[in-house]
């Protein structure tokens, strides 16, 4: 079984590189131009993990 506090870190890891990939393209091509799936796309993510990641608090967006 997996330890929650070593997938508690691996999640907010995801989170963090998420983010800092997000914040990069928002800054190149302005936010409203900016799709999930090209995100995910260059954090090397499946769509999935931007959703787990995302879908409870709702901060992203």
């Amino acid at each position: 079984m997996i330890d929650p506090r070593k997938k508690q870190h691996r999640g907010e890891k995801t989170r963090e590189e998420i983010l800092k990939i997000s914040l990069k393209i928002f800054s190149e091509k302005g936010y409203d131009k900016v799709t999930v799936d090209e995100i995910v796309k260059k954090a090397a993510r499946q769509k999935g993990h931007f959703t787990n990641t995302f879908q409870q608090n709702r901060i992203f967006f």
